[in-house]
């Protein structure tokens, strides 16, 4: 297990793989032992993401166990997460929970109700829903763990702590700020309680909480939070690089909302900087990043660069990501404006439709970014005095934004302006 600790995996496996021809020839009837030693070996491959030969492991596990307790045991829960385990890393969600559904079903017969074996495995569907957006059953989970783990545990264990964060970033996603706050601010004042020094648990709290107030516009209240988090991670936890270019991000995003740019743009290149030089693999997050500058180059009308940041986010999305991706159409689009506003129309018009192409095959045919599109399109054509082709575009994005923005009248109001104008420039009677 050190050298596995090690990560020296493949030294590790030799080891294991030794051991399980040794146990298979001279102790066949130690079932369980094997069955263990195979799971030991899942263990190492799936942290090598070899997840096709991991869980053929996990499975011959399964099969001998499943042999050995004809009747059920605990051991058949452990190899039945395992597996789930691999699918959830494999992203097929449905048969990740299958299993763990599977080995909860073993460990409430064979544990006590309040066991916190269970909750754990209750806890770990939750974090598979929770994968799977399916952001209402994974409270339903996360409180039946809290609930046993409030009655197993003393005031203020530090699981509860977690099990409060599980739950206060799902209430974030679903927009209940005050709900989720209340919560990673329970989640916080455990672990400044349980933590004799600054724990890198508390630095995750301080910037759930900033997030929380961002959201809510308190930004300079966000910026506080952020900073403590900020200071704790780059005194106590100086290597955990990811976790440092997410908060100066964070601050970056904050600052900019302030316009407060150049101090965003310090920021935003610090966080890019620790990306491309730390955590060079985490494409999407320098991705992230470039559009970050981008977006404050913009805003300081300095559209030269912020197109270079922009292409270099596009390339890397179109790279990284699969074909025809949400998140390519937001890059398209955000070059499409500032080209338009360089006056470029026939390079914005461009990137604009490859934009609308995009989202018109993965979105529902009345999403409010189709409209957007379209209203775009239609403007860039107006531009280009081919009036009748604006009027089509705003006419389509008029009737995506009555369905899907009834409370948004002012987008409403100016597409409607803008048809009535052409309406009438074109001779054209509107019924």
């Amino acid at each position: 297990m050190t050298l596995c600790k090690q990560e020296t995996y493949d030294e590790t496996l030799d080891y294991h793989r030794r051991a399980l021809k040794m146990q298979e020839k001279y102790c066949s009837s130690c079932q369980r032992d094997i069955a263990n030693t195979l799971n030991y070996i899942g263990n190492i491959l799936i942290r090598q993401k070899k997840y096709d030969e991991n869980i053929n492991f996990y499975e011959r596990a399964l099969n001998v166990q499943e042999k050995y307790y004809p009747t059920g045991h605990v051991d058949i829960a452990t190899t039945l997460i395992n597996i789930g385990t691999t699918f959830c890393q494999q992203e097929k969600f449905d048969k990740a929970i299958e299993y763990h559904q599977k080995a909860l079903e073993i460990q409430e017969k064979y544990y006590p109700p309040g066991s916190i074996i269970i909750a754990n495995t209750i806890n770990s569907i939750g974090h598979i829903l929770y994968d799977e957006r399916k952001y209402d059953a994974v409270v339903d989970y996360y409180r039946r763990g809290l609930s046993i783990q409030e009655n197993f545990y003393p005031n203020g264990h530090i699981d509860i702590s977690h099990t409060f964060s599980f739950i206060g970033d799902i209430l974030y996603k679903q927009k209940k700020y005050e709900e989720s706050f209340q919560l990673y601010h329970r989640a916080l004042t455990i672990q400044e309680k349980y933590y004799e020094f600054d724990h890198i648990d508390i630095a995750k709290s301080l910037n759930s909480i900033g997030k929380v107030l961002y959201s809510r516009g308190k930004y300079n209240e966000a910026i506080d939070f952020y900073q403590r988090s900020l200071t704790i991670r780059e005194k106590y936890h100086p290597f955990r690089y990811a976790g440092i270019a997410t908060v100066l991000s964070n601050i970056g995003k904050a600052l900019h909302w302030q316009r407060k740019y150049d101090e965003a743009l310090d920021f935003n290149q610090r966080a890019l900087t620790a990306r491309e030089k730390f955590d060079a693999t985490n494409h999407i997050g320098i991705a992230d990043s470039l559009i970050d500058i981008a977006n404050v180059l913009r805003d300081q009308q300095n559209y030269n660069e912020a197109i270079e940041y922009q292409q270099r986010a596009l390339m890397i999305r179109e790279h990284h990501y699969p074909s025809g991706h949400v998140n390519i159409a937001y890059c398209l689009s955000n070059i499409a404006n500032m080209r338009k506003r360089r006056g470029e129309h026939e390079l914005s018009l461009i990137y604009q439709q490859n934009c609308f192409l995009i989202r018109i095959k993965i979105l529902p045919p009345d999403h409010e970014d189709i409209g957007h599109s379209l209203s775009s399109i239609g403007e860039i054509y107006d531009k280009l005095h081919k009036f009748t082709l604006a009027l089509h575009n705003y006419q389509q994005a008029l009737a995506i934004y009555r369905k899907c923005l009834p409370s948004c009248p002012i987008n409403i109001w100016m597409l409607k302006s803008n048809i009535q104008r052409l309406s009438k420039k074109l001779g054209i009677e509107l019924n």
